[in-house]
C-alpha cells in the first residue's frame, strides 16, 4: 500500500488543473486556446500567419502568439499521454508500448522525488510489459532504473538480478539497432528511385547475410523481424518469388511462438506479399486465396485494402476473369475514400478500367467509351515513361483496332515503336516487346492476317517462352494476358479482312 499512499500524496499535492488539458468538446469562444483549437480542426486555420491574424491580428513573430502556440502544444502533449490505449490501437503490442511508456514515465518521475516504493512498483510494472511484448528499449531503460533503486537501498541481489536484464537489453538493442540501420538503408535506396539494379541487390544479398549471423548471437524477436524484413526485400529484389513465398512461410512459423505479437496488419502485408508473388508467378489460384484471405485482415478503405483490391482485380484480368474483376472494379471505384487516393493511384484505376472495357464489350456500350475522354483522364501517365505510359498506347492500339481507324492507328502503332526502342529492354520485358512486334508486323502487311501469320509466329513464339523466363517483377504493360489480346485481335481482322 506503501506505493499507492505516495501517489496520492504525491497527486494531491500538485493536482493538475483543467487549464493544462485540452477539452475539444468546450465551447468557450473566449477562451484562445479553445478557438485556436477549433479553427485548426474545421481547417480554416493552416499556417502560423492566418492563426497570428485571426487571434491577434499581429505577426507571426508576436510574442503573445508564439506563447499561447507553445503553451497549447504543451497542453496537447498532455492531452495525448492521457489518451485511452483502447482509442489508440485495438492491438494488444500498439496498447502495452502505451501502457508500458506511461508507467515507466511515472516510474522515473516517482524516483525523482524520492517516492521509491511508488517507483519500483510502476517500474516492475513497466519491465513487464515490456519483456511480454519485446519492447527492447524500454526492457533496458525499465530494467536500469530498477538496478538504480536497489543499488542505493543496499538490495544485492535484486541490483545483480537487474543488472543481467539491463546488460542482457543493452546487447540486445545495440543489435536491434544497427539491423534497422541495415533495412533503413535498404528502404531510403528502394524509395529514391524505381530502378534497382543488381549493385543494390548484392548490397541487401550481403545485409541478408549479416542479420543471418546476428541472430545466432541474440533471440531478440525485433532482430529476427529484420532478418525477415531484409531477406524478404532480397528476394524481391531478385525476383526469386518462390523462395520468397518460403521465407515468408518460414515468418509467419516463427510467430506462431509469439501469438500476442502477431497482429492482424502483420498477417494482411503477409498475404500482399504473397499475392505479388503469385501474379508474377501466374498461379491465380492460390492469388486468389490471399487476396481474400487479406481483404478480411484489412479495413475497408484503407491503403492496404486499395493495394490488396488493385493486385487481386489485376490477377482477375490476368487469369481471364473479367466478370469478377469488374466487381472488383466497382468496388474499388465506388468506395468514399477512392475520391481521396492521390492522383497517380486513380489514373491507375483509369488505365485498368480501359482494359476492363476492352474485354467486356456489353460494359462498353453502357459506359460509352471513348478514347479521347480517356487520354484526357490520365495526364500523369502520358508524361511518365517509366509508368503505366505503354499500357496507355496499347490500349490506344486496342480499341483503334475494333473500329479498324487505319490512320490513327499507324500513328500510334509508330509511337509504341519509338517508346519500345527507347525504353524497354529484352530481359525485363520480353513479353511486351514481343507483342508490339506483333503488332507492327499486323501494320506491315496492312492487317492481311493470311500474309502476316508466318511472320508472326516467331515473335509469338519468343513471347510465350518468355513466361517461364527470368523477367521484371511484373511487366506492369501486361493488364490482360497478351495471348488473349493477340486471339481477340486476330478475331477482328479475320471480320476485317471478309469485309474488305
Amino acid at each position: 500500500m506503501q506505493d499507492i499512499i505516495e501517489l496520492v500524496t504525491f497527486v494531491n499535492s500538485r493536482k493538475p488543473s483543467e487549464a493544462e488539458f485540452i477539452d475539444p468538446v468546450r465551447n468557450d469562444k473566449n477562451n484562445l486556446y479553445n478557438r485556436l483549437l477549433r479553427a485548426v480542426s474545421e481547417g480554416k486555420i493552416t499556417n502560423d500567419e492566418s492563426a497570428s491574424r485571426m487571434l491577434y491580428n499581429t505577426s507571426p513573430g508576436d510574442k503573445k502568439f508564439l506563447m499561447l502556440k507553445n503553451r497549447l502544444r504543451d497542453r496537447l502533449v498532455n492531452s495525448v499521454v492521457l489518451i485511452n490505449k483502447k482509442k489508440i490501437s485495438t492491438e494488444p503490442l500498439a496498447q502495452a508500448m502505451h501502457s508500458g511508456s506511461k508507467y515507466f514515465i511515472a516510474a522515473k518521475l516517482m524516483a525523482t522525488v524520492g517516492a521509491r516504493d511508488s517507483a519500483l512498483q510502476l517500474g516492475r510494472h513497466a519491465l513487464m510489459l515490456a519483456q511480454k511484448f519485446a519492447l527492447t528499449d524500454l526492457i533496458f531503460q525499465s530494467s536500469e532504473l530498477l538496478r538504480g533503486l536497489h543499488a542505493y537501498s543496499g538490495n544485492k541481489k535484486d541490483f545483480t538480478q537487474y543488472h543481467v536484464v539491463c546488460e542482457q537489453a543493452l546487447r540486445d538493442l545495440n543489435l536491434e539497432s544497427k539491423a534497422a540501420y541495415l533495412f533503413e538503408e535498404l528502404t531510403v535506396q528502394l524509395a529514391r528511385t524505381k530502378s534497382h539494379d543488381i549493385r543494390l541487390a548484392q548490397q541487401a544479398r550481403h545485409y541478408f547475410h549479416q542479420l543471418r549471423r546476428m541472430i545466432t548471437q541474440s533471440s531478440s524477436f525485433n532482430l529476427h523481424t529484420y532478418y525477415y524484413r531484409i531477406g524478404t526485400l532480397y528476394y524481391q529484389l531478385i525476383k526469386d518469388y518462390n523462395k520468397l513465398i518460403d521465407l515468408l512461410n518460414q515468418h509467419e512459423r516463427y510467430l506462431q511462438h509469439y501469438p500476442h505479437l502477431n497482429v492482424q496488419v502483420q498477417k494482411g502485408k503477409f498475404a500482399l506479399l504473397r499475392i505479388g508473388a503469385y501474379l508474377y508467378l501466374r498461379d491465380y489460384a492460390k492469388g486468389r486465396q490471399e487476396a481474400e484471405q487479406a481483404l478480411q485482415l484489412f479495413r475497408r478503405g484503407s491503403n492496404n485494402w486499395f493495394t490488396t483490391m488493385e493486385n487481386y482485380f489485376l490477377l482477375s484480368m490476368q487469369a481471364g476473369d473479367f466478370e469478377q474483376a469488374a466487381r472488383l472494379f466497382d468496388q474499388a471505384t465506388s468506395h468514399e475514400r477512392f475520391a481521396h487516393l492521390p492522383e497517380v493511384k486513380k489514373e491507375t484505376w483509369k488505365v485498368y478500367e480501359a482494359y476492363l472495357l476492352y474485354a467486356l464489350p456489353e460494359r462498353r456500350r453502357q459506359k460509352t467509351f471513348r478514347i479521347e475522354k480517356f487520354l484526357n483522364e490520365v495526364p500523369i501517365f502520358q508524361k511518365d515513361k517509366a509508368g503505366l505510359y505503354p499500357s496507355i498506347l496499347i490500349a490506344q492500339v486496342l480499341f483503334l483496332f475494333e473500329i479498324m481507324d487505319e490512320q490513327r492507328l499507324e500513328k500510334t502503332l509508330e509511337s509504341l515503336r519509338i517508346f519500345a526502342t527507347r525504353n524497354l529492354k529484352a530481359v525485363s520485358a520480353p513479353r511486351t516487346i514481343n507483342f508490339i512486334k506483333i503488332m507492327r508486323l499486323l501494320f506491315n502487311y496492312h492487317y492481311d492476317l493470311r500474309k502476316a501469320m508466318a511472320k508472326i509466329q516467331a515473335p509469338l513464339s519468343r513471347m510465350q517462352a518468355a513466361l517461364e523466363a527470368p523477367r521484371e517483377e511484373r511487366e506492369l504493360m501486361e493488364i490482360i494476358s497478351y495471348e488473349y489480346l493477340c486471339t481477340r485481335i486476330q478475331d477482328r481482322l479475320k471480320t476485317f479482312n471478309k469485309m474488305v
